[in-house]
Parts: structure tokens; C-alpha cells; sequence
């Protein structure tokens, strides 16, 4: 993704990072926000023991995505599923 990608907070890095990890080597082939929130949640918090905090994190990502997709750099393959690949035909931007 080139510069588009190296300008990105690390919450949207690490989102893209999942969605790369489910894409290639889980069995699911796709990410859905929902499933990104929750790895990235338990990786930093182990469990879920405030739900009031963790309701929030998935709004947080849910944003992230319709960000991500609104830039072309995750896609659906499907306009009415929740399932997102990465955009592998991305044209990243040119450098000044």
C-alpha cells in the first residue's frame, strides 16, 4: 500500500494486519469487523470483563472498516455480506 499505508494510525494498522492474517491463513478466508474486533480486543485484554468497554472497541473498529473501505483498501466481493478481503489491485498514491 505504500505511503497510504505508512501514513495509517496503529489501530488501522493492526486491523489491516488481522484482516491479512484471516485472509491467507485461516480457514474463513475473509474478516468481518465484528471477528477483527474480537481478535484484536482479546490480544490486548486477554478476557472480556468490562462489556460496556468492549461494545465500544467493536464500534471503534466497525469504523475503521467503513474507513478502510471508503479508501479502497479493504473490499467486499459481495456489497450485502460483512465479508472484506484486501484490496489486492489498490493504486496507491504517488509520491510528491
Amino acid at each position: 500500500f505504500g505511503q497510504d499505508y505508512d501514513y495509517l494510525s496503529k489501530d488501522y494498522k493492526d486491523v489491516l494486519n488481522v484482516i491479512y492474517h484471516l485472509n491467507n491463513y485461516s480457514s474463513k478466508e475473509f474478516a468481518s469487523a465484528n471477528l477483527v474486533a474480537k481478535i484484536i480486543y482479546l490480544r490486548h485484554y486477554k478476557t472480556v470483563i468490562n462489556i460496556e468497554n468492549y461494545e465500544s472497541f467493536k464500534r471503534k473498529i466497525r469504523t475503521i472498516f467503513k474507513k478502510l473501505e471508503n479508501s479502497s483498501l479493504i473490499v467486499r466481493p459481495d456489497q450485502n455480506k460483512r465479508m472484506f478481503y484486501l484490496n489486492k489491485i489498490f493504486q496507491r498514491s504517488p509520491l510528491l
